[in-house]
């Protein structure tokens, strides 16, 4: 009898003498709370960044789910997919509930989560269907790709160049001392159509007082975790640097929105072109830097919803039509 068998027959008795639904549950409940230990464990650490939370976590939650949950025999070939996806589901809603993640985190967590669950699946399945012991490389390499994978972000060596910089451009017939002008004027900010953008919480309040070098900018931020209750209030501080006719740089100061731990602000370019015709090209470009690894998968995300915001600035803050 293998090691599998083994562990197949130890469950079943568990199952004969406890009862399937009570199993069941109290693996999910023994995954939730395992999962969660190994992540406050990380955040303890300061790992909760890196791809060991992005990607061996969801692995390993998967793994455990094979061990602890087998699925069987079925009909069709993706049902059992299926009822794994839903365990890792409910195991991933319950971690969440205890580490009081808020919406959008889970929301952005998921995809990854799931690429990583999905790979488990994988090679539990192959190395059940090869059970001959032929052919069963995939079965193996599956587990050694998410351990080399995992490693990003843990140290200098294994981290890709974080920073990053996006432009966005507008075109307006407003003039340049007025758009100067705007840049000075408090003002709230309106939600955005972007779909993205629509998920984030805008800033409420934008606090400005004049244009002089070193004038601070204040931009006020509230996250609702849980959509209307588990709010974090927070504080961005803009430093005007320079200022002429044609160019507006902008150093970030001071940083204690909700997203300050996924994306560090570093400054900001507006520069205006006015052509002959009377129109003027207004560019807003943004300098941070991802803290957030896997890099393949958070910084597309993130250079797009920068690029969002910048392009939503220069509408509502800039020119303000």
């Amino acid at each position: 009898m293998t090691r599998r068998e083994r562990w197949d027959e130890w469950l079943d008795g568990l199952q004969d003498r406890y009862g399937q639904k009570r199993i069941n549950m109290l693996s999910v409940l023994f995954i939730a709370g395992l999962a969660s230990l190994v992540i406050y464990q990380l955040i303890r650490y300061d790992l909760d960044h890196t791809a060991l939370l992005y990607l061996a976590v969801p692995y390993a939650v998967a793994v455990l789910i094979t061990l602890l949950r087998p699925y069987g025999q079925h009909d069709k070939w993706w049902q059992p997919f299926v009822s794994h996806s839903v365990t890792a589901l409910v195991v991933f809603l319950a971690s969440s509930a205890v580490l009081f993640e808020g919406f959008i985190c889970i929301l952005f967590f998921m995809p990854i989560y799931f690429f990583g669950v999905t790979l488990a699946f994988i090679a539990s399945w192959v190395g059940v269907v090869r059970a001959d012991g032929k052919n069963n490389t995939y079965a193996t390499a599956i587990p050694l790709l998410i351990a080399f994978l995992s490693i990003e972000g843990t140290t200098d060596v294994t981290t890709f160049d974080r920073h990053n910089m996006v432009t966005a451009t507008a075109t307006t017939t407003t003039p340049r001392q007025e758009l100067l002008q705007n840049l000075a004027t408090p003002f709230e900010l309106p939600s955005s159509d972007d779909w993205m953008l629509g998920v984030f919480p805008m800033p409420h309040f934008i606090e400005a007082g004049s244009l002089e070098v070193g004038d601070i900018h204040r931009v006020h931020t509230r996250y609702h975790r849980w959509f209307v209750t588990n709010t974090h209030e927070g504080l961005i501080e803009l430093r005007i640097d320079s200022v002429t006719p044609e160019r507006v740089t902008v150093s970030f100061v001071r940083d204690t929105s909700f997203f300050s731990s996924y994306v560090k602000l570093i400054g900001s370019d507006i520069q205006f072109v006015t052509e002959e015709n009377g129109l003027t090209h207004v560019s807003l470009t943004v300098s941070y830097e991802r803290r957030l690894d896997p890099a393949w998968y958070f910084q597309p995300i993130q250079q797009y919803a920068m690029r969002a915001m910048a392009s939503h600035l220069i509408e509502e803050v800039i020119i303000r039509d």
